[in-house]
């Protein structure tokens, strides 16, 4: 039988198959991996365990449940509009401003503070 540890043991490192299933399954990046296995590293378990793929994988897994996974923003594109769907947007924009007794020709840009 293995030794039972409290600490992952400084020689574990995950095999490229769970680093394949974490970035798929997860969606996160090998950088976001390698940063999970030193947190985990560093963590003192309540009991002893033996297999240390199974611990990181269920420890991935709480990451994904709790919402600790760093993950890489990915910045939203705005959308390219024709000049007829941009006439358009406008023209829904001004008939939602009278609908709401606010007269489009007057309305003031916001100025925001720096």
């Amino acid at each position: 039988m293995p030794n039972r540890t409290y600490f992952v043991p400084d020689a574990f490192e995950p095999d490229d198959k769970l680093i394949e299933w974490a970035k798929k399954t997860f969606s996160i990046t090998e950088g976001e991996i390698e940063r999970q296995l030193e947190l985990c590293k560093d963590h003192e378990f309540r009991r002893p365990y033996s297999c240390w793929t199974r611990v990181f994988r269920n420890w991935l897994r709480k990451c994904e449940e709790l919402g600790t996974f760093k993950r890489e923003r990915k910045l939203r594109q705005p959308k390219e509009l024709s000049e007829d769907e941009r006439q358009a947007d406008l023209l829904k924009w001004r008939e939602d401003m009278k609908a709401k007794g606010i007269d489009p020709d007057n309305v003031q840009p916001i100025r925001r503070k720096r």
